[in-house]
């Protein structure tokens, strides 16, 4: 999903196109059959799922943006079991 965005001109474009799914099911007679909590819940399930799509697309938005960054051996390591040569040593 994320090659999705950054191919896109339009960086939200599956944000719209989830929105637009999500539209589509409230007008349809699937959810029209549903009971009053029923469609609460399942807007609550569809909406969590949309705002995650909306918050990937802008974190790819954000690193087109931003410039990569190296990760350089000369930091000091932090996780047991690393190279010795990369820990630091009191």
């Amino acid at each position: 999903m994320e090659a999705h965005a950054i191919a896109n001109e339009k960086p939200f474009s599956h944000t719209m196109e989830v929105f637009d799914g999500l539209l589509r099911k409230l007008e349809g007679p699937e959810w029209a059959a549903l009971s009053h909590g029923q469609v609460e819940q399942a807007l609550r399930v569809e909406g969590w799922e949309l705002l995650r799509v909306m918050y990937e697309d802008q974190l790819n938005l954000r690193a087109q943006a931003s410039p990569r960054r190296r990760w350089s051996t000369a930091m000091p390591c932090l996780f047991p079991g690393a190279r010795a040569s990369a820990r630091v040593r009191p």
